[in-house]
């Protein structure tokens, strides 16, 4: 095994694990991995363009009678 290119990929793109109860290839987990990924950032640029990307807050002030 190539320790240095192992490490070099790991600086580069990080180290994730992944456990699955299926008898998958670590290919095709990585794949469906990838796809759901995928999905989930269509789904926020969607939100985001719909305008429901952030939480918005409406805080009531108390009025202050004046004096």
């Amino acid at each position: 095994m190539n320790t240095e290119n192992l490490q070099k990929t790991v600086d580069a793109k990080g180290l994730y694990s992944i456990v699955c109860s299926q008898d998958l290839s670590p290919y095709e987990i990585h794949k469906l991995y990838q796809s759901r990924s995928a999905a989930e950032i269509q789904f926020r640029t969607m939100k985001t363009q719909l305008g429901y990307g952030c939480a918005q807050f409406n805080v009531r002030q108390p009025s202050v009678p004046d004096s």
